[in-house]
């Protein structure tokens, strides 16, 4: 009768040393899908900061529509003016048009257009008389224009 006795408090203790393991373990997994969605969130917030976004499209060697490529991929430099377009105001566009990249230039000239910002026809002027040459790409199409040309044929 001992040895049962003895046998149903092993197996009882086990039972509890299981449980306790599971639940030991489940907790350990719900701290790393934590931290590993903490580290995406980080992730998401960098690549839609506007400082990424601009530094995007400062780094693009051509104006693009919508859709680029053969096959029409969505536009990743679009794509981020779209993004931009939502969250910064324009007096940053404004500032965004005095950029060293013509790109940058084009698409802060385009975003003032778009909001229909009173700006729009001063920054317009300006840059009407801009002759940087810049390539802009719509589906497999490349075109060279200067600046200027570029943002008097847009802006009508």
């Amino acid at each position: 009768m001992k040895k049962y006795i003895l046998s149903v408090l092993v197996f009882i203790l086990l039972l509890f040393a299981m449980s306790y393991y599971e639940k030991q373990k489940s907790k350990k997994d719900l701290d790393t899908t934590d931290a590993k969605t903490t580290k995406l969130d980080s992730f998401l917030l960098v690549i839609n900061s506007p400082d990424y976004l601009i530094s995007l499209i400062e780094s693009s060697e051509q104006i693009e529509d919508e859709y680029v490529g053969f096959g029409a991929r969505k536009s990743h430099i679009c794509n981020s003016y779209e993004k931009l377009l939502k969250v910064i105001s324009d007096s940053l566009w404004i500032e965004l048009s005095y950029s060293d990249s013509p790109v940058v230039r084009y698409y802060a000239c385009r975003a003032l257009f778009s909001k229909g910002s009173d700006d729009f026809p001063i920054v317009r002027d300006r840059l009407k008389k801009d002759t940087t040459l810049v390539s802009f790409q719509s589906f497999d199409v490349f075109y060279s224009f200067a600046l200027g040309e570029l943002i008097e044929s847009a802006s009508k």
